[in-house]
């Protein structure tokens, strides 16, 4: 699946499952970071693992658009925008 597919697909869901999503994406983002900065450090939520989940709350709160997710993503990745 190429990545205007992708996007197509996430452009048709609702904000809230977008949202959903996002959080999903960066779980797994995280899950498979580095052992350096992992979440979860001997069982429980390492300094990393907090700030992370604090600045996604307030990301959260302060209603980050798709817009702003999307644009995140291309940059991640280096995609070309559409």
């Amino acid at each position: 699946m190429s990545s205007s597919q992708l996007l197509q697909k996430i452009s048709s869901l609702t904000e809230a499952v977008q949202s959903q999503l996002l959080d999903y994406i960066e779980f797994l983002l995280l899950k498979y970071q580095d052992e350096e900065n992992s979440v979860i450090a001997e069982g429980e939520l390492s300094d990393y693992g907090k700030k992370f989940l604090e600045k996604r709350l307030q990301d959260a709160e302060e209603g980050d658009s798709w817009q702003n997710v999307k644009q995140r993503l291309y940059r991640r990745k280096n995609w070309e925008e559409l």
